[in-house]
């Protein structure tokens, strides 16, 4: 999640803050310097940082260094939403739907991760299209899947291609296309996708999603997939 809100800022600014900088992935949530980072982010979201306040509430969600807290969660993702920032506006949706400091309401929950991902953020249109494919809470709808997985992928989500290619594939989901499931495996591995990357290099190999047996090609997307950051 960190990272993603990192992605979303430098996408919209021209340089992170040396605290929105900081990786917090590189640390043990239960340590004492995931602790004091904590603090530092609850200083600048007291002085009207929304990344430290999206950060803030993120941290109390999900037990970062300090112990899970619903009401700190929600009364730091509402600040970090007031301010429009669309990652805040994703944490309090993530709030409403798990009925963390509040009541469980998926018509907030939905509203409020909706605008943050017509508003650019990747994650929270990868949710989405992930809660769609599903079916909880929201109901199942294969076109919404497929909107919010564009969506996603438009910005900067690699692992939303993967999704588009499985489901393309699968035909649970939507119509069984290879063409197309190819098409976003692709596009997905460029991306740097390593699940489409492995997909890719098997179908070259056995000759799947309308591919001819290629080794070189398999043995280039398996080497892809070595150096992928990503799922």
């Amino acid at each position: 999640m960190f990272d993603s809100v990192q992605k979303f800022v430098a996408s919209t600014t021209a340089c992170l803050t040396p605290l929105q900088s900081v990786d917090l992935t590189s640390y043990d949530p239960r340590s004492s310097e995931a602790s004091q980072l904590l603090r530092r982010f609850v200083v600048a979201a007291d002085e009207g940082d929304a990344y430290a306040m999206t950060a803030c509430a993120a941290c109390y969600r999900s037990g970062w260094g300090a112990r899970p807290d619903a009401d700190e969660a929600f009364a730091w993702a509402g600040r970090a939403a007031a301010t429009g920032f669309a990652p805040g506006l994703a944490e309090l949706g993530y709030c409403y739907e798990e009925g963390l400091g509040t009541h469980a309401d998926a018509n907030f929950a939905l509203a409020y991760l909706r605008r943050a991902a017509d508003a650019g953020y990747g994650m929270a249109a990868l949710n989405l299209a992930v809660r769609y494919a599903s079916g909880v809470p929201y109901g199942r709808s294969g076109k919404e899947a497929a909107h919010y997985s564009e969506l996603a992928f438009e910005s900067g989500e690699a692992y939303a291609a993967h999704l588009l290619g499985t489901w393309y594939e699968e035909g649970a989901l939507l119509p069984i296309d290879l063409n197309v499931a190819r098409s976003w495996y692709e596009k997905a591995a460029q991306r740097g996708s390593q699940l489409a990357c492995l997909r890719l290099s098997t179908a070259h190999m056995l000759g799947e999603l309308n591919l001819v047996h290629d080794a070189k090609k398999s043995a280039e997307y398996l080497k892809m997939a070595e150096a992928a950051v990503v799922p």
